[in-house]
């Protein structure tokens, strides 16, 4: 903290427009910008360190002009700037590179533009240009967060400066990111950066609200996923159980490829794992969050809301449903008075994984199904999960059929439900995003898919990375 301090009192203030560059920039005259600063602002610069903070006093872009210490320099202003500097350091000191610098803001400084967002954002990263090294450019931030719901200015400006500055380490090292790995890591840095800021506690519900959504599943376009925001949870998972060094080197080892999946792999090899064991054991962390179980899991999952199951009751028949990559479906189901209750995949099983939790009068139990058919005992009165998962990393959906019951009703289902000579004739499914599926008996049979939607419809203000609205 005394080296950030150090570099917070090395101030200037610079009045008039800012210097101009190729690249257009929000205060740029005429540019083409979604959000800039109006014709007419007086924008003045301030600098923190590596900081030039951009912003003016008057306009629709006005900052809060409150200047408690009479410098001259609204403390808005300064604090946003000294939040900036103070992530940077500590991002630093987790072993990750700077943001590339750049001159097209009048200096090799770290570019922040205090521009209202209209409540459509709170904060972004943008672009001005990349090459094989990485790219370079600028953070928006809103002026004044006025109706945005924060608890505090403070804490506004400290989670949007830790998080629009990890989209600028990211694009350090590689051009091109994908929105789930760009928002997931940025959203698990700013927890990693303060904890208390519960920034990531409010986003990984929208995660949980979609595990049957591949991980790697980008949306595209101008939208709000909060799928993307929650994977932070994801990546909470890899550093409690390995360490924060596996996603530091995951971020370095990225390199813009389509999917971080294959790079996830090669960095948990390194740790004597792979991504199907280290998916599987996540799956089971998601399964107790938000429960008092102990045992392995998330040190805080206790207070995590709890993953979004389909809602069955028994016997369970639910014929071919997609298994995509990367993702899992749980079933939540009373069993009644069932003492024992049977569970069985048929079909395509090859890789898919199933496991069954029981939960009553405090009591959680785990059973692992061998060759697709498990067990549980004891079951009467329980709440039972039974969960597949598919771990593999790429290709088609799987389209194994689940049976739940007691033994009578599960073979019964087995007979029904006899293996099918052709799956997926015709046109085949480009099964690499998730789609409807009414052939496959996923919403008829099972009472539909988990609350969340995996294409969130969005903002149109709201440009791809773009920060929402709390």
């Amino acid at each position: 903290m005394a080296n950030v301090l150090a570099v917070i009192a090395l101030l200037s203030l610079t009045l008039g427009h800012s210097s101009a560059s190729a690249q257009p920039r929000p205060d740029t005259p005429d540019a083409e910008l979604l959000f800039t600063f109006e014709p007419g602002e007086l924008v003045e610069t301030f600098s923190a360190g590596p900081i030039t903070a951009h912003f003016t006093r008057a306009g629709s872009n006005a900052v809060p002009n409150t200047d408690a210490d009479d410098n001259g320099v609204p403390d808005f202003v300064e604090e946003v700037a000294s939040q900036y500097v103070e992530a940077l350091a500590f991002y630093e000191s987790e072993g990750f590179a700077a943001p590339l610098a750049d001159s097209a803001g009048g200096d090799a400084g770290l570019d922040v533009y205090l521009l209202d967002l209209f409540g459509s954002a709170d904060g972004s990263y943008q672009r001005d240009d990349c090459d094989t090294s990485g790219c370079r450019g600028y953070m928006v931030h809103e002026n004044d967060f006025v109706g945005y719901g924060y608890p505090s200015l403070r804490v506004a400006n400290r989670i949007v400066a830790s998080h629009e500055l990890f989209h600028a380490i990211q694009a350090a090292y590689a051009p091109t990111l994908g929105s789930v790995f760009s928002e997931g890591t940025a959203t698990w840095a700013t927890e990693r950066f303060d904890g208390s800021l519960r920034d990531f506690d409010s986003a990984i519900g929208g995660y949980l609200a979609d595990p049957e959504r591949p991980l790697d599943s980008d949306v595209a376009g101008a939208v709000l996923d909060r799928f993307a925001y929650g994977s932070a949870l994801f990546f909470r998972f890899l550093e409690e159980r390995f360490g924060a060094h596996v996603v530091h080197s995951l971020v370095e080892a990225h390199g813009g490829d389509a999917s971080f999946l294959g790079p996830l792999e090669s960095v948990l090899a390194a740790e004597g794992t792979s991504f199907a064991e280290a998916w599987v054991e996540h799956v089971r962390w998601n399964l107790w969050a938000g429960s008092d179980g102990d045992g392995d899991g998330y040190a805080e999952g206790p207070s995590y809301p709890r993953v979004t199951p389909r809602e069955v009751s028994l016997p369970l028949v639910e014929e071919r449903p997609r298994h995509f990559h990367a993702a899992a479906r749980y079933y939540r189901v009373d069993a009644g008075p069932r003492e024992t209750i049977v569970a069985e995949l048929l079909g395509e099983l090859e890789g898919l994984v199933l496991f069954a939790g029981l939960e009553h009068e405090g009591e959680q139990r785990t059973v692992d199904a061998v060759e697709g058919r498990l067990e549980l005992v004891d079951a009467a009165g329980a709440t039972v999960w039974l969960v597949v998962v598919n771990p593999a990393l790429e290709g088609p959906s799987a389209r194994a059929s689940i049976c739940a019951g007691d033994a009578a009703e599960v073979a019964t289902c087995r007979d029904a439900l006899s293996p099918p000579e052709l799956v997926d004739a015709g046109v085949p499914v480009d099964a690499s995003v998730p789609t409807d599926d009414p052939s496959g008996g996923g919403c008829g049979a099972a009472g539909g898919p988990p609350s969340g939607a995996w294409f969130a419809i969005g903002w149109g203000l709201v440009a791809t990375r773009r920060r929402a609205r709390r």
